[in-house]
């Protein structure tokens, strides 16, 4: 739901076409990623979580570029790989011991959310941890 790169921008190499108009070399063209996430052209329920949007049966038909929370193509982020491996094994070691629930007065409103260099919450976002029983 929330990309850490909440936009990306790059200058056009060279004239682009644009739905339909002309944008001439040199312009800045900015993606808003953390619109595109939420496109509802493209994403049934677009502001529900929801990771089966993500199966390859729901994927199929979309854009590559219709989720891009690392940004995309030639320019990604070069950490893509290590990040989602290096996730993945903090959630797993994590998740063995602990169960984690969001603060109910804690959940963080879209207008609380700051865009720095990255995506951030104004105010952090508090997490209750408990240890799981036989941890």
């Amino acid at each position: 739901m929330y990309s850490v790169v909440p936009q990306i921008s790059r200058v056009l190499e060279k004239p682009y076409e644009i739905d339909g108009k002309m944008v001439d070399e040199g312009t800045v063209v900015v993606s808003q990623i953390f619109a595109l996430h939420r496109n509802p052209h493209i994403w049934q329920d677009p502001e529900k979580f929801d990771p089966l949007r993500f199966t390859n049966e729901n994927m199929e038909g979309k854009s590559p570029y219709a989720y891009v929370p690392f940004s995309a193509g030639p320019r990604n982020c070069i950490g893509q790989s290590f990040a989602l491996a290096e996730v993945k094994t903090a959630i797993a070691m994590i998740l063995r011991k602990f169960q984690l629930r969001v603060a109910p007065q804690n959940i963080v409103p879209d207008e609380d959310l700051q865009s720095h260099l990255v995506l951030r919450a104004k105010n952090g976002i508090m997490v209750n941890i408990s240890p799981l029983p036989n941890t």
